[in-house]
């Protein structure tokens, strides 16, 4: 799949995984992707692009690197569910405050990295069982990050549903013992 300048084409079918894009009149449209790859495209060349208003499902972003603003990385991460940024170049970038669902950041250099009042944990319901997820971070460098106030919620786009979490629960959930980084 060849990529377009991402500012204005994030439209896309998920029924049928083909790429729209426009907008109308000067009304935002909403943008929607769905198991969309920007990884294997050479790799993606996302600098400057926008992501204001995208909801994402399960898109690929691994090897992300890219020098977007830090105001576009905030909206694409909390726009993004089950997403994969697996090995991405986030360091020194200010993700304190958003939700982040189901991202997998495994393997992702994220030194001096701020995460802090971040949404990284969820509550799953299975039946009877109730379980908790964080977002991957196996193996990621954090060396110099914060995770300062990090949260768990019920209800992640609802932050009346949020709580703390605990520094020993994110560690468990999110896969890393998160050494040399802020927690509380």
């Amino acid at each position: 799949m060849k990529l377009w300048t991402l500012p204005w084409v994030l439209v896309l079918v998920a029924s049928s995984g083909s790429a729209v894009g426009a907008q109308r009149s000067g009304e935002p449209e909403p943008h929607y992707c769905m198991g969309c790859s920007f990884a294997s495209c050479e790799p993606a060349k996302l600098d400057g692009a926008t992501f204001s208003g995208a909801r994402m499902v399960a898109a690929n972003f691994g090897g992300f690197a890219s020098a977007i603003s830090s105001a576009a990385l905030r909206d694409l991460l909390g726009g993004c569910a089950a997403c994969n940024f697996q090995a991405a170049s986030l360091t020194g970038r200010d993700l304190s405050g958003i939700s982040m669902i189901g991202v997998d950041m495994a393997r992702a250099d994220l030194r001096n990295t701020r995460f802090d009042g971040a949404a990284l944990c969820w509550y799953v319901v299975n039946g009877s069982e109730r379980s908790t997820k964080c977002v991957g971070l196996k193996d990621a460098r954090v060396e110099g990050a914060s995770f300062r106030g990090v949260r768990i919620c019920r209800d992640p786009t609802d932050a009346t549903t949020c709580t703390g979490v605990t520094a020993a629960a994110l560690q468990r959930d999110s896969g890393s013992a998160l050494s040399g980084a802020a927690l509380a």
